[in-house]
C-alpha cells in the first residue's frame, strides 16, 4: 500500500511549476492578451506571469469593423448621433484597455506592439505615451493602424520621440530604443519622409517597412547598399511626388505609385506589386520596371482601370525569370483582359497565373464583340487560379480560352468566385452564401465544357481569415475524379520516366458525374500504345481492369505465370504508387511480347540484325501489319552513351534527352534473294532541337550488304562530333552576344542558355527602336538574321518592323568582335532609312 501511495503522489506532482518562467511566458505570448491575463487565476505563481509577455497585440479589428458597418448604414441624423456615441464609447474602452495593460506590463524587452483601432489626433497624447513605452523596451516589431481612409484628422507620428521638435530643431534626449526595430508598419497615420529617413538611417536591423495612406509623405529616398531594408510597401499616399530607390538590397516592393517610381541598381529585387488607377497599365509597367525585367520572379498588378485602346499589342520585353504573375483588376461592364496577355507571352518560364477580379460595381452581363489575343505557346504554365470568377462576362471567358489554347503544360485550374467589397454601404447579394454557391456552380458548369480532361478543375470553397483563398496542395483532387483514383494519376504523371498522356476520361458508373475510366497513351518504340484503364468509382478499393488496343488481341501479360507476384498482387488503392507500378510492369511485358513476335518472324536477315543489336540497352522493337500494308518490323535504337542533359549548362530539362535511330525493315521471308535496305530516320526529344537539330544531320549512306553492326558505329561517331561542335557553338554565340552588348548596351531580352536570340533597345537622335537578332544553330557559318522594330510608329495596332536583314558585311572567319562592329556600323546607317520608312508608313495611314 505504501508503494501505491508513492505512485499516486508522483502522478499528482505539478511538473509545470518546475519549469523556468521563460517557458510559460513564451507559451502565453502566443495567446490573445485577454486569454493570457485570465491565467492569473491558476495559482500564485501565475498571477503576474502574463505581465512579462514580450508580444502586446491590441488588435481590435472586430470592433473597428462594427463601427465602420454602422457608419456605412446610417441614413438620418438620429442614426448618425448613435454612431458617434458608439464610436466614442468604443474609443474610450479601447484606450482604457491599452493603458491598463501597459501599466501592468513588467517585461524589460518588447518584441511586438500592435495598435489597431479608429483613433485620431484628439488621442495623440495617449498614442505618444504608448510609443514611449515601446521604445523604452527596445521594440523589434511595431505595427500602428489608426482607422481607415475615412478617418478625419488622423494622428501623426511624434517626431519628438526621435529627438526633433516640430520646428526642426534637434533635442538632446532622443530615445534610442528604435535601434532594435526589425519591422515597422504605419497605416492611416501621418508620417513624413523625414521621419522615415531617420528610421532607415538609424535602425541597423530594419528589414521591413510599410506605409499605407500617409497624408504628409511627399518624397522618399531609399538609397545606399548599407541599408538592411529587404521589403518595402508604400501605398495610397495621396501627396507622394517621388519614390526613389537606388543602390539597394531590396528584395520585394509593393507600391501604388509606379508613375512616381525611380529605380536604379536594385539587383536583389525579384518581387514587385504595382497598383494604380490609370489607363495604359502595361505600358506603365514597361516604363517603370524596365531595369527589372531580366530578374523579376513574382509580379503582381492591381489595375483599377484598363482599356484595349491603351494596351493592345504592346511590345513587352522578355521576363525570363518570372515564375508567378498575379493580375488583380477592377471589373466592370465591357472591360477586357486581352491587353495583359502581352505580359504573359513575354514570360517563357511562367508557372502560375492568378486572376483576381474585384466586382466593386454591380455585375452586369455585357454583350460585346468577342476579342482574341495572339496565340503563343505557354510551355511552363502549370496552374491557373481564378478568383472572383463568375463566367458571365466576355472578358472572363476570353482570357480562360486563351490560357486553355496556349498553356500546353497546364495541370490545374482553381476557381474561387469570392468577392471582397470595397464600397461603403454596398453589401452585394453575391456575398451571401447561397449566391456564392450558385456562382461557383455556374462557373464550374461553364469551365467543364472548356477544360480538357487531363486538366484538374478545382472549386476552392475555403478562404483564410483575411479573405484570401487558401491554395490547394498538390494532393487535393478535382470533384469529378474520385480521390483514390486521382492520387494514382497524380503520382503517375509526376514520377513516370516516360511522357505519358491521358487522351480522354469518362464515367462508367451510375453516377455519371464521376470519371473513373481513362485512356492512357504510353510511349513505346517512338510511337504510342493506348490502353483503357477501368476503375469503378462505386468500388474504389477494387483493382482496375486494363483493355489493350485492337491490334494487341494476343497480348495476355499474365497468362501462364501461376503464383508469381505481379502489380495486381495485394492491390492497395490507397497506395498512390500502384498505378505507376502497374503501367511500368505492363510496358515491360509488352516489350517482351513484341520481342517474341519479332523473333518468330521467318526472316533470316532480320534475325541476324536482331542478334547484332539486342545487346544495346534500351532498344525496343515491334511488329506491325495490316490488311492494306505489308508486315514491317520497327526498331527504336538509342544512340550515344552520354548524358546530353549535362552538356548544356543552365538547361532545365525535366526528362533525359536522347537521340534514337528509327529502323524499319520490311519482312521479306525466305523467298527474296536480295533484301531491301531498311528505312532510317533520326528522332530526338523535342527539347533537344533548341541547340541540336537531328533534321540537319545527314545520315551515312547505306551500302548493299551492310548490317546494323557496321552502320551504327559510323553513325554514332558522326553524331558525337556534331554534338560536341553544337556545344562549342553555344559558347561562340554567347561571345557574339557579349560583343553586341558592348556596343548596344544591356539587352532587353536574351536567351542565355542556348544563345539563339537577343534584342536591344537603340536610339538615333530622338528615334528609338529595337534591334532583334536571331542566331542560327550553324552560326557563324550562317549569319544572324536582323530585324528592326520601331518603338514610336505603329501600323494599326502593331509596331512597324523592317524586313529581315542579311545584306550586311559578314564573314565566318572574322572574330566575333569584328562581326559585331560591322553589324553596328551597318545599322548606324540603316536605321536612318528605317526611320524614313516608318515616317512614310505613318503618313500614308493618315
Amino acid at each position: 500500500m505504501g508503494r501505491k501511495c508513492a505512485r499516486e503522489e508522483r502522478r499528482l506532482e505539478d511538473r509545470i511549476s518546475q519549469l523556468s518562467d521563460e517557458i510559460p511566458i513564451g507559451i502565453l505570448s502566443f495567446l490573445r492578451l485577454e486569454d493570457a491575463a485570465r491565467t492569473s487565476v491558476l495559482s500564485k505563481r501565475w498571477i503576474d506571469l502574463w505581465t512579462f509577455v514580450p508580444r502586446l497585440d491590441f488588435d481590435a479589428s472586430t470592433d473597428l469593423a462594427e463601427i465602420m458597418k454602422l457608419n456605412n448604414a446610417w441614413q438620418n441624423s438620429r442614426q448618425h448621433f448613435g454612431f458617434l456615441k458608439l464610436r466614442h464609447q468604443k474609443r474610450e474602452k479601447y484606450i482604457e484597455w491599452v493603458n491598463k495593460v501597459l501599466q501592468s506590463h513588467k517585461s524589460l524587452d518588447l518584441d511586438t506592439l500592435r495598435i489597431r483601432f479608429d483613433l485620431n489626433e484628439s488621442h495623440q497624447d495617449q498614442i505618444d505615451e504608448w510609443l514611449k513605452h515601446a521604445f523604452a523596451r527596445k521594440i523589434k516589431r511595431l505595427d500602428i493602424t489608426l482607422g481607415d481612409i475615412y478617418t478625419k484628422k488622423p494622428c501623426a507620428f511624434p517626431r519628438s520621440l526621435l529627438g526633433y521638435f516640430d520646428n526642426g530643431l534637434k533635442t538632446c534626449h532622443a530615445s534610442h530604443g528604435f535601434k532594435s526595430l526589425h519591422t515597422l508598419t504605419f497605416r492611416f497615420i501621418r508620417v513624413s519622409g523625414r521621419v522615415l529617413k531617420f528610421f532607415l538611417r538609424n535602425c541597423p536591423f530594419l528589414e521591413y517597412l510599410s506605409v499605407v495612406h500617409s497624408r504628409c509623405l511627399k518624397t522618399l529616398e531609399v538609397c545606399g547598399p548599407s541599408l538592411p531594408l529587404k521589403h518595402l510597401e508604400i501605398t495610397d499616399c495621396p501627396w507622394l511626388s517621388s519614390l526613389t530607390i537606388s543602390d539597394s538590397n531590396l528584395v520585394s516592393l509593393h507600391t501604388t505609385h509606379g508613375n512616381r517610381l525611380r529605380l536604379t541598381n536594385v539587383p536583389m529585387l525579384v518581387d514587385v506589386l504595382l497598383a494604380g488607377w490609370f489607363p495604359g497599365m502595361v505600358i506603365g509597367v514597361i516604363s517603370w520596371l524596365s531595369c527589372l525585367f531580366s530578374q523579376l520572379e513574382v509580379l503582381t498588378l492591381r489595375a483599377r482601370f484598363t482599356g484595349p485602346e491603351y494596351d493592345s499589342d504592346v511590345v513587352v520585353p522578355q521576363l525570363p525569370k518570372l515564375k508567378q504573375f498575379c493580375l488583380s483588376i477592377l471589373a466592370y461592364a465591357g472591360f477586357s483582359l486581352i491587353p495583359f496577355t502581352s505580359l504573359i507571352r513575354a514570360s517563357p518560364n511562367l508557372e502560375k497565373f492568378i486572376l483576381d477580379l474585384d466586382w466593386r460595381f454591380d455585375m452586369v452581363v455585357w454583350i460585346r464583340e468577342h476579342k482574341r489575343a495572339v496565340n503563343f505557346p505557354l510551355e511552363q504554365v502549370k496552374e491557373v487560379e481564378l478568383r472572383g470568377y463568375y463566367g458571365r462576362t466576355a472578358a472572363e471567358v476570353e482570357l480562360v480560352e486563351y490560357l486553355l489554347e496556349n498553356a500546353i503544360a497546364l495541370q490545374r485550374i482553381v476557381v474561387n468566385p469570392h468577392h471582397q467589397p470595397f464600397c461603403r454601404g454596398v453589401v452585394a447579394a453575391r456575398d451571401k452564401p447561397e449566391e456564392q454557391g450558385n456562382a461557383r456552380k455556374f462557373a464550374k458548369d461553364q469551365l467543364e465544357k472548356l477544360v480538357p480532361s487531363h486538366v484538374e478543375l478545382h472549386k476552392d470553397r475555403r478562404t483564410s481569415t483575411a479573405g484570401t483563398p487558401i491554395l490547394p496542395t498538390a494532393s487535393m483532387v478535382t470533384d469529378r475524379i474520385p480521390p483514390l483514383i486521382s492520387a494514382q494519376l497524380n503520382y503517375l504523371f509526376t514520377h513516370c520516366p516516360y511522357s505519358i498522356k491521358v487522351e480522354q476520361m469518362w464515367s462508367g458508373c451510375k453516377n455519371s458525374a464521376l470519371h473513373d475510366r481513362f485512356t492512357l497513351a504510353v510511349p513505346f518504340c517512338l510511337d504510342y500504345i493506348r490502353w483503357d484503364i477501368i476503375f469503378d468509382a462505386l468500388y474504389p478499393l477494387a483493382q482496375p481492369d486494363v483493355i489493350f488496343g485492337a491490334d494487341d488481341g494476343d497480348f495476355r501479360p499474365y497468362h501462364g505465370i501461376g503464383d508469381a507476384k505481379t502489380a495486381f498482387t495485394d492491390w492497395n488503392s490507397r497506395d498512390p504508387t500502384r498505378l505507376l507500378s502497374l503501367v511500368l510492369e505492363l510496358r515491360n511485358l509488352y516489350s517482351d511480347y513484341q520481342k517474341k513476335r519479332v523473333g518468330e518472324v521467318d526472316d533470316e536477315r532480320l534475325k541476324f540484325e536482331i542478334s547484332t543489336m539486342i545487346s544495346r540497352e534500351g532498344i525496343e522493337m515491334c511488329l506491325s501489319s495490316g490488311i492494306d500494308k505489308p508486315e514491317e518490323v520497327k526498331f527504336s535504337v538509342p544512340l550515344l552513351d552520354m548524358d546530353l542533359n549535362k552538356m548544356v549548362a543552365g538547361s532545365t530539362w525535366r526528362h533525359q534527352q536522347k537521340i534514337f535511330l528509327q529502323v524499319i525493315y520490311p519482312v521479306t521471308r525466305n523467298h527474296s534473294t536480295k533484301p531491301s535496305a531498311p528505312r532510317l530516320k533520326l528522332v530526338s526529344s523535342p527539347e533537344l532541337r533548341s541547340w541540336f537539330s537531328v533534321e540537319d544531320s545527314r545520315l551515312p549512306s547505306w551500302v548493299d550488304g551492310m548490317c546494323m553492326a557496321e552502320y551504327l558505329p559510323n553513325l554514332e561517331s558522326m553524331l558525337d562530333n556534331q554534338i560536341k561542335e553544337a556545344v562549342s557553338l553555344i559558347d561562340v554565340r554567347r561571345k557574339f552576344i557579349a560583343a553586341l552588348s558592348g556596343l548596344f548596351g544591356r539587352p532587353l531580352e536574351a536567351d542565355m542558355v542556348f544563345c539563339r536570340k537577343v534584342s536591344f533597345l537603340a536610339a538615333s537622335g530622338t528615334f528609338t527602336f529595337m534591334v532583334h537578332f536571331s542566331l542560327p544553330l550553324q552560326f557563324p557559318k550562317q549569319q544572324p538574321l536582323v530585324m528592326l522594330q520601331s518603338s514610336q510608329h505603329f501600323s494599326g495596332n502593331a509596331p512597324i518592323k523592317s524586313p529581315i536583314m542579311n545584306g550586311y558585311p559578314w564573314s565566318p572567319r572574322w572574330e566575333v568582335s569584328e562581326m559585331a562592329d560591322r553589324i553596328y556600323d551597318y545599322l548606324a546607317d540603316e536605321c536612318l532609312n528605317f526611320k524614313k520608312y516608318c515616317s512614310e508608313g505613318t503618313v500614308q495611314q493618315r
